[in-house]
């Protein structure tokens, strides 16, 4: 009887040492989270409080006009850039753009492993290991966003963090509201507008369809444009083809691990300087 409740005893002690442990690592973890946030919003508030100054052009626009199509209007009245991409860059020379969506709190840069496809996923701009990563592209992504479409991934933070606002885009309200895409690059702006935000499946979409063939593009703009599942949206009164250039944010869907959530939106104007 006593072997029983020493045994009892045993037990007790060791599961709420456990307990304090795991409450111990937990609330270290949530101080982490907290502090990189608080970095991130730093290095947010630095490189976009800087002057409004005109940066030259990486390539003459005329040589844009074979790959972007005609849907796209040209603006050659001068570039405003007011992303610090030096000041960015001695943080981490892989960021390659800045992206925003007005009227949500998605602004970041985005950044691109020379080597590796997944290396951002869960390392910070500084180089810290872990949540919440970064905002990325594959490493044979085009710097200049004139593949097909151009993914973007980012972790789907329960804060609404990084690409957790994107959870939003299953209301209707915000779907209808919040409809402009921004990418800043050095020397060009491009304007995207929303036109589908929707469950979709954790396949690699690249593997799925080749972007390649007008074949692939079709079919993939397909999916997207017909999906009915629960909590997508799609806007079929604008005008996408497989020879415009996209852009799709793609994060993690709560509860649903062979799910994603995508944010797709067409090219529609590019800002640049005069050429």
């Amino acid at each position: 009887m006593k072997n029983r409740k020493r045994i009892l005893i045993l037990c007790v002690a060791a599961a709420v040492v456990i307990l304090a442990s795991r409450a111990l690592v937990y609330a270290h973890d949530a101080g982490v989270q907290s502090e990189r946030e608080s970095i991130a919003q730093s290095l947010r508030e630095n490189v976009l409080s800087v002057p409004i100054v005109f940066l030259p052009s990486p390539s003459p626009v005329p040589e844009h006009i074979g790959i972007w199509g005609s849907q796209v209007v040209y603006n050659e009245e001068g570039y405003e850039c007011q992303v610090n991409f030096d000041e960015l860059w001695e943080e981490n020379p892989d960021v390659i753009a800045w992206l925003d969506l007005p009227g949500t709190v998605v602004s970041y840069p985005i950044l691109q492993d020379p080597d590796s496809d997944t290396h951002y996923l869960n390392v910070t701009i500084d180089g810290i290991q872990g949540y919440p990563g970064s905002i990325f592209v594959y490493s044979d992504v085009a710097k200049d966003f004139s593949d097909f479409n151009t993914i973007i991934y980012g972790h789907n933070m329960s804060n609404g963090t990084m690409f957790g606002s994107l959870r939003d885009y299953r209301e209707q309200d915000t779907f209808d509201s919040c409809r402009e895409l921004d990418i800043y690059t050095p020397g060009v702006q491009y304007r995207y507008e929303i036109f589908a935000a929707v469950v979709y499946s954790d396949e690699r979409i690249t593997y799925t369809y080749d972007f390649d063939t007008t074949e692939g593009r079709e079919a993939y703009l397909a999916s997207i444009l017909q999906n009915t599942e629960e909590a997508s949206h799609v806007d079929d009164s604008v005008a996408v083809t497989a020879d415009d250039h996209i852009v799709t944010l793609s994060t993690c869907i709560d509860g649903q691990p062979q799910n994603r959530y995508l944010v797709t939106a067409v090219l529609k104007e590019i800002i640049t300087t005069e050429s």
